[in-house]
């Protein structure tokens, strides 16, 4: 199957759809625990990107980091830490991925106080489990958004589900679903 970069072109609109409801979701989620006194939170996208398209179009990194910083005045407010976890696993897009977010936050410097930035430049696989005690340790919000169908396994759902103060969104192509959902290849992966 032939690989196709999102962010080599414009974001299309089922891609720009995701991303308003990935951020209306982080929008509504954090100042649930932030209102409540919770010390910390944490946000994980673990297929992040460079943080733009090709037009400037925000990503999911840039688009966390705005939410977090409609609900600014709350989090210092309330002394709330954000910790945001950010990975990237092709080396070009991490760089710019790690200039864009510096870019943003000495932009709006207030985040600073709020936040604790966390980038990684792993396989998915590697880093999945490895965080996998901070989603444990925090309520956290997940994004996942992978190209393909690699990572729709069952190990990550259940290892998710299980956790008591985690919301995750995990975005799959229905067009996978249409074209192969019969195979075994493919339910190999689900």
């Amino acid at each position: 199957m032939a690989y196709k970069d999102l962010h080599e072109n414009y974001f299309d609109e089922s891609t720009i759809a995701k991303l308003e409801i990935f951020e209306d979701y982080a929008g509504a989620w954090i100042p649930t625990f932030i209102m409540q006194g919770v010390p910390t939170i944490c946000i994980f996208d673990f297929f992040a990107g460079p943080g733009y398209d090709k037009s400037g179009a925000s990503g999911s990194p840039i688009r966390i980091l705005q939410k977090i910083n409609e609900h600014i005045d709350n989090i210092l407010q309330k002394k709330a830490k954000v910790i945001v976890y950010l990975n990237e696993f092709e080396h070009n897009k991490f760089k710019i991925l790690k200039e864009v977010c510096a870019k943003y936050l000495k932009e709006n410097q207030a985040l600073n106080q709020a936040i604790e930035l966390k980038l990684y430049n792993k396989s998915f696989e590697e880093i999945f489990f490895e965080l996998l005690p901070m989603i444990r340790q925090h309520p956290s919000l997940v994004y996942l958004d992978q190209y393909g169908i690699k990572f729709l396994s069952e190990k990550y759902f259940l290892a998710l589900e299980k956790m008591n103060q985690t919301d995750f969104l995990y975005f799959v192509s229905a067009s996978y679903f249409w074209r192969f959902g019969e195979t075994e290849e493919f339910k190999t992966h689900l």
